[in-house]
């Protein structure tokens, strides 16, 4: 009698991708070509980190101008990277003009009618996710090191906060640890750039959720910065709090350039 294999516990997504979305510092007065440089500079070193060691020969060959173009299966590579990230990213894709030059190249390719077909499945995804029919992928690896740097982060807010609180000697309002969160993080410099970089989204969540800052900063005994992350995420995502710890521990750590 044959015996099924046990699928391992806590298995590590070999898939896993990093989302460019995720990596844009989004603010006010963004320009076109601002967007289009960091798309594709984004996209690009995604790209690269996929190449084995023969076809970052091939390139170097490529510069040398000792060879003329890239092997079908490097460019299928940048494909399937623009497939995933059209899923998160949607229509801003393609300010890339390094996306739409290669898109425009599908026309001439046996496949391309079904690159086209997947292309428009993944940005009708990213639609959904937008108006929250849909969640999003947890299967972007920047996420442990994001993680693990706000959660720092909101220690030593949520301490700073605890200090300002307990020297008015009052009782405190969830309006005013709101107040004191968005403070903090504004005038910290470059002190807390996670926070920073994400705080009209933790504006929102402390609009949706007042009571969370009081509960983890002083509703016990010590602060709990890394269940307040989990809950916010949670909001952001739309995946509760217990599924996002697990899925993001279960993420390889991909290293930067």
């Amino acid at each position: 009698m044959s015996m099924r294999k046990r699928r391992p516990k806590n298995r590590r997504r070999q898939d896993a991708m990093p989302q460019i979305i995720s990596r844009i510092k989004w603010h006010d007065g963004m320009s076109r070509r601002g967007l289009d440089k960091t798309i594709t500079k984004e996209l690009v070193e995604i790209w690269y980190g996929t190449w084995s060691e023969n076809e970052l020969q091939q390139k170097a060959m490529i510069e040398q101008g000792k060879r003329d173009e890239l092997l079908p299966e490097v460019l299928s590579k940048l494909d399937r990277i623009i497939l995933r990230q059209a899923e998160t990213l949607g229509w801003r894709l393609f300010i890339s003009t390094r996306v739409l030059h290669r898109i425009s190249m599908w026309e001439a390719d046996g496949k391309g009618a079904n690159l086209f077909l997947r292309l428009g499945k993944a940005l009708a995804k990213s639609v959904r996710i937008v108006q929250r029919k849909e969640l999003s992928p947890i299967d972007n690896p920047d996420l442990v090191l994001a993680k693990d740097r706000t959660i720092r982060e909101l220690k030593s807010v949520m301490r700073k906060m605890k200090r300002v609180i307990s020297a008015r000697g009052n009782s405190p309002k969830a309006g005013e640890l709101s107040e004191s969160f968005v403070r903090i993080v504004l005038d910290s410099g470059e002190k807390f750039p996670n926070l920073k970089g994400n705080l009209l989204r933790w504006v929102w969540f402390l609009q949706e959720n007042p009571t969370s800052l009081m509960a983890h900063t002083f509703g016990k005994r010590r602060p709990t910065p890394a269940a307040l992350f989990y809950e916010w995420l949670s909001f952001c995502k739309g995946h509760d709090a217990e599924t996002l710890r697990k899925m993001i521990s279960s993420l390889h750590r991909l290293p930067r350039n």
